[in-house]
């Protein structure tokens, strides 16, 4: 089982940083258990309990290219920002047959991926970013939270 992590749990703490380590802890229990993150660093690291982590850039925040991509693929700024070839690579690299999204935006690679369609998907829904979106943006965030809305709901069905 291989959790796919927005932020590097090595040199990030918040709230979904300690609530996914949390649920790595607790999968530990039944299966082998990796992690694959997005990262200022790169490469292998290791978390408490002798979690293995993979680390893979993170995509930088260019608003032209994302208003570009965003618009081109019907998607949302956060789905498509998040969407790195990198990440793909990080994910076929991988020999889980198990995958878990700590959001529903890092799932998008894992539909590009070689896997999809061989490995399960698991999605965390424990928190929207349509409604984070919406709370916390503005007025950018009271366009996006459908568009963001429309990829949770169809991250969720190919789930």
């Amino acid at each position: 089982m291989t959790f796919l992590l927005s932020k590097d749990p090595v040199t990030q703490r918040a709230g979904d940083v300690e609530l996914g380590q949390l649920l790595m802890r607790l999968a530990c229990d039944d299966f082998e258990v990796s992690g694959l993150c997005l990262s200022a660093q790169t490469g292998p690291a290791t978390l408490p309990g002798g979690i293995a982590l993979s680390r893979v850039p993170k995509p930088k925040i260019r608003p032209a290219a994302l208003l570009l991509d965003s618009t081109r693929k019907r998607r949302s700024l956060v789905h498509v920002r998040f969407d790195t070839d990198e990440l793909v690579a990080g994910i076929d690299a991988c020999d889980a047959d198990v995958f878990v999204a700590e959001h529903s935006y890092m799932a998008e690679s894992f539909l590009r991926s070689t896997k999809f369609g061989r490995a399960r998907l698991v999605v965390n829904t424990n928190i929207s970013e349509a409604l984070v979106w919406r709370a916390s943006r503005g007025a950018l965030g009271r366009i996006e939270a459908p568009r963001l809305r429309r990829d949770e709901i169809r991250i969720a069905r190919a789930a």
